[in-house]
């Protein structure tokens, strides 16, 4: 199948930078409304209350899309692309995907399929009665609670 924009061998020197900005930068994930269209926001923990929530529309798909003013001045991929690629969809960082401008079915469904087997290995095992890391040596078993039960609250 045939990309919009050429596949790329090597990671440009722009993405690379794009990867070091998205390990630096809070973002959240607020609203996933397809499963390669995502809302996230930038936190900057700054006090000017303009500046403080910027919320981006990132697309993957036959052309990689974001919102923010580095997409629309660079046309390459932003830090919320690469971030959306590394942490939401778990891409790993030195595969080749990270760094292309678009993506034809297969690559997609190659996306796609990073995401489902992390969610697979990391929630298929995960017993609500157990809190923590249940593979740990003394993993803690929730305590059934009674009506006669007294708990004390700490006001302070």
């Amino acid at each position: 199948m045939i990309t919009t924009f050429p596949f790329r061998q090597d990671c440009p020197e722009q993405v690379k930078k794009s990867m070091e900005k998205a390990s630096l930068l809070a973002l959240y994930l607020l609203q996933r409304p397809g499963p390669l269209a995502f809302l996230i926001k930038e936190d900057n923990h700054s006090n000017d209350l303009e500046s403080k929530e910027k919320k981006y529309k990132v697309i993957l798909g036959s052309i990689n899309r974001c919102s923010c003013p580095w997409f629309k001045a660079k046309s390459d991929l932003c830090p919320h692309i690469v971030w959306v690629l590394e942490k939401v969809m778990h891409v790993p960082r030195d595969h080749s995907l990270m760094h292309q401008l678009s993506y034809n079915e297969r690559q997609i469904n190659e996306i796609l399929n990073f995401r489902e087997s992390f969610v697979k290995n990391h929630f298929q095992n995960h017993d609500p009665n157990v809190i923590g890391d249940p593979n740990s040596k003394g993993p803690c078993i929730r305590k059934e609670i009674h009506e006669d039960d007294i708990w004390y609250i700490d006001f302070q």
